[in-house]
């Protein structure tokens, strides 16, 4: 599932790695996340194949999910989305400088990991880089 207007990141994990079902990045990241900014983790939860855990940072709820692609079993996805999408547009201009913070610290999580590997970010209606980004910090968050 790949939600409109959220920043994602795509990923492969090794084959052999202790992380490639996923199951342990997500409780890992989390415990990263709460070490390096502050974030405290609300909830942990599982819909169909999506992972996801609710965030608390700077008094705003957020949710990082975690999915597996379909076609390539190595391939993952995750977005960073608030816990309060029916407000659509306004509610990601409101949380875009913590969307971009958490995304930074994510970028170097992942980027940090041996096991993890081709890192690249987008926003679902990114057509001018089909390909994905570097790093969160160069998607087009104020446009």
């Amino acid at each position: 599932m790949i939600l409109k207007g959220v920043p994602h990141v795509c990923f492969k994990i090794s084959p052999d790695s202790k992380l490639r079902d996923g199951g342990k990045l997500l409780p890992y990241l989390g415990s990263e996340l709460a070490g390096k900014l502050d974030v405290r983790i609300k909830k942990k939860f599982r819909v169909i194949a999506l992972r996801s855990i609710g965030v608390d940072f700077r008094g705003k709820n957020f949710i990082i999910g975690l999915l597996r692609d379909r076609l390539d079993a190595n391939q993952w996805y995750m977005h960073i989305s608030s816990m309060n999408m029916d407000q659509g547009l306004r509610n990601f201009c409101s949380n875009v400088t913590e969307m971009k913070d958490i995304s930074v610290k994510i970028h170097e999580i992942l980027v940090a990991l041996s096991d993890i590997s081709c890192v690249r970010w987008f926003f679902r209606e990114d057509s001018v880089q089909p390909k994905g980004l570097a790093s969160p910090e160069e998607l087009p968050w104020g446009a």
